[in-house]
């Protein structure tokens, strides 16, 4: 059975995506619910709470990816492979978003960045020959095609040929 001899780094990986996708679920959770029990009278309070619950909402649906994924690495899917990758690379992305709106705060920034390298270094256990083979997702290697010759015209059969007349003979 080949979910049972498993890489080390396929259950490094796993364990890495759950705890992502837990923490990313619990965090929406309780940043969509926002405070309702606390009213504030400043309206750029509420407008704050109004755009962290946006935030939360956004942060269940990639949590709930990274859970998906993490399953399906387990299991040994491609698609569990293919999903890791694409919320790893995407992970990237938002990390230097969020970078850039960190304010210069030293310690968030250190957390972006710390982020940043995890999802390389998952990023390159994800592209290892021996995951790469667990997964199926073979690489293929670019062979640049030749230019085969072109096919040289039929000349036409001399009977043909002689048929045609010249301008010069019409003279």
């Amino acid at each position: 059975m080949m979910i049972l001899s498993r890489p080390m780094e396929v259950m490094i990986i796993v364990g890495l995506n759950g705890a992502i996708g837990a923490i990313l679920l619990m965090n929406g959770l309780t940043s969509a619910g926002g405070i309702p029990e606390v009213s504030f009278n400043s309206p750029g309070v509420s407008v704050l709470f109004g755009i962290l619950s946006i935030a939360g909402l956004l942060k269940i649906p990639i949590g709930i990816g990274f859970l998906g994924s993490a399953a399906g690495l387990f299991l040994g899917k491609g698609w569990g492979w293919s999903l890791a990758r694409t919320l790893q690379f995407a992970g990237i992305a938002l990390g230097f978003a969020f970078l850039y709106t960190s304010g210069g705060e030293v310690g968030t920034m250190l957390m972006y960045v710390l982020g940043m390298a995890l999802s390389g270094v998952i990023l390159g256990f994800l592209h290892t020959a021996e995951m790469r083979e667990f997964y199926g997702k073979q690489m293929t290697a670019i062979v640049p095609q030749r230019k085969l010759p072109r096919k040289k015209r039929k000349s036409l059969p001399a009977e043909v040929e002689d048929d045609e007349t010249s301008t010069a003979e019409v003279e």
